[in-house]
């Protein structure tokens, strides 16, 4: 069946964090010593990993923003924090909290001009549509199937199917892009549940790809290569040569 929607992942795809961080964002530290000066800054590496074991051990979906936000703070010693701290913490800060890849826009561009239709898939919270229409990615997507809004985190084949019905496409005109390591999915693999076709998408250690097949004849495909997305420009109805 031909490729007819590219169904991309956000960070690591598309885009990458400003201040090289993805969370918390690159501003937190300066925004909790204006309202807290007595913070230790010595606590903030502790903190933010306490913060990445509440979102890792979310069940099935990206927990509320302010939850990670708390469980951060609890470490820092405020346990009460002020809603206008957290609110602070929530809105958009003064400069751009993502960059876009260089080589992104001009891939963008020439998949739209071949008619290969496009939406965003992303384990994230709510909000990510503003973001990329600041950074005047927005138009070139159909949607965005973010997990917080879809009540899942990938690879649970809802996310998926979210992203899939903003085209209007069948799953088997689909091409899925991931910087996970879950290709096959490691719950689906081999199995007629799972038909899709993905290709993990890397912007480090070039020079690793392998394919595999489902019993449903899709193909899953494995890219560990910083050239993902000028293979996608080209993609034919068939996939690459394993």
């Amino acid at each position: 069946m031909t490729i007819r929607g590219i169904l991309f992942d956000a960070g690591g795809v598309l885009v990458r964090p400003a201040g090289g961080r993805w969370n918390p964002r690159y501003d937190f530290e300066s925004v909790v010593l204006a309202h807290h000066p007595q913070v230790r800054e010595d606590l903030f590496p502790e903190a933010f990993a306490a913060g990445q074991r509440y979102l890792a051990a979310a069940p099935v979906t990206t927990p509320p923003r302010a939850g990670y936000h708390r469980a951060i703070l609890r470490v820092l010693g405020i346990a009460e924090p002020s809603a206008a701290l957290l609110k602070e913490l929530e809105d958009p800060p003064a400069g751009p909290v993502l960059e876009v890849y260089p080589d992104v826009r001009r891939v963008l561009d020439e998949l739209q001009a071949r008619g290969i239709g496009m939406s965003v898939v992303s384990d994230t919270w709510a909000g990510l549509e503003v973001l990329f229409q600041a950074l005047d990615i927005e138009r070139y997507f159909a949607g965005f199937a973010i997990s917080e809004v879809v009540g899942c985190r990938k690879p649970d084949p809802r996310m998926f199917a979210a992203g899939r019905d903003l085209l209007g496409l069948e799953s088997g005109e689909c091409l899925s892009t991931t910087t996970r390591r879950w290709w096959p999915p490691p719950s689906l693999s081999g199995t007629a549940a799972w038909p899709w076709t993905g290709t993990g998408s890397r912007r480090r250690s070039p020079h690793s790809m392998g394919c595999s097949r489902t019993c449903d004849g899709s193909w899953l495909v494995s890219l560990a290569d910083a050239t993902v997305l000028q293979w996608q420009a080209t993609a034919s109805a068939r996939p690459p040569s394993c």
